[in-house]
């Protein structure tokens, strides 16, 4: 696997050029990042982008680099510009807490994505709301030979192996220079294998479902780089509802006698009035009254007391 380390901005001017002018049908781009509690919380430390066309990973050092990663400039282009650009498409498994690194330590607002963790979602005869990680469906669908996937999770548990231990440890895992050959192989194989399940969950899509995930993956892009956004929420663990959103209208209540007792019950239909609060509670979820109409939530159901 041919990878190129950009440590300086010599190297990383050289480079910029490959970045550009490639095609988006089917997609160029795939893309991942390693840090220490990736995200607004943690560290940012290295950024993969993998070139389907020139079949090469650029391992992109932020850790050395810092700001000038994104602020070199090659003929009015640059790292920053790239990942901004909405006519440039980038495959990422899983965007949140990628988008949210790099608006949060280097107001690079990520934009063009496809989520190919959504993309596993919305494929048909998928059921249940938990979402895969990137092991699983590599191991279920990306067609590899058996003996490349145990090499790729075998050599993902060997540099990991001590990520759980102290917190030092971990953040020293994605910091330390030079990298590990282990740790590179380990690096590359996180997005060399993105195509191969973009083109089988592609194929699998029906026209709507493709809608869905693309409205998908740019809301989640767009929530992560909210300030309420939790990097690590409990909400990672779950996908989006897959019904469509039904919001039932509260009923006007008459009152009739039962048993000597009055009972409401429902005579009209007028909707339901929700206070901003819940509201905004309830589009974290998709179900508040600006949700978008298109995506599929679970039916929120209201129910009223009878006196009997």
């Amino acid at each position: 696997m041919a990878y190129q380390i950009i440590d300086t901005e010599g190297g990383l001017r050289s480079v910029l050029r490959k970045l550009y002018r490639h095609p988006n049908d089917p997609p160029s781009f795939y893309m991942d990042a390693q840090g220490h509690k990736l995200g607004r919380t943690g560290t940012l430390d290295i950024l993969q982008i993998y070139i389907l066309p020139l079949q090469e990973t650029l391992v992109v050092d932020i850790y050395t680099l810092q700001r000038k990663a994104f602020n070199v400039v090659w003929q009015g282009y640059s790292l920053k510009s790239f990942l901004q650009s909405a006519t440039v498409t980038k495959v990422v498994f899983d965007v949140r807490n990628v988008a949210d690194a790099l608006l949060s330590h280097y107001e690079v607002s990520l934009n063009g994505v496809i989520d190919l963790q959504m993309m596993e979602y919305y494929c048909p005869k998928r059921t249940g709301n938990f979402l895969r990680g990137l092991g699983k469906c590599i191991t279920d669908h990306s067609s590899l030979p058996l003996p490349d996937i145990n090499e790729w999770s075998l050599n993902k548990d060997k540099v990991l192996q001590g990520y759980k231990d102290a917190d030092d440890t971990q953040r020293r895992l994605f910091q330390r220079r030079p990298m590990s050959k282990a740790l590179l192989t380990c690096l590359m194989g996180n997005v060399v294998h993105l195509p191969l399940l973009f083109t089988v969950y592609r194929n699998r899509l029906a026209a709507r479902d493709w809608d869905l995930v693309k409205i998908e993956s740019q809301k989640r892009s767009k929530l992560s780089q909210s300030p309420n956004y939790d990097p690590e929420g409990l909400d990672h663990f779950f996908g989006p509802s897959r019904l469509p959103a039904t919001v039932p209208s509260m009923p006007e209540l008459s009152t009739v006698q039962h048993n000597g007792r009055k009972a409401p019950v429902p005579t009209t239909q007028p909707s339901v009035r929700i206070s901003p609060n819940a509201n905004q509670a309830l589009q974290r979820f998709g179900l508040g009254r600006d949700s978008d109409p298109s995506a599929r939530f679970t039916t929120l159901h209201i129910f009223f007391p009878v006196f009997i």
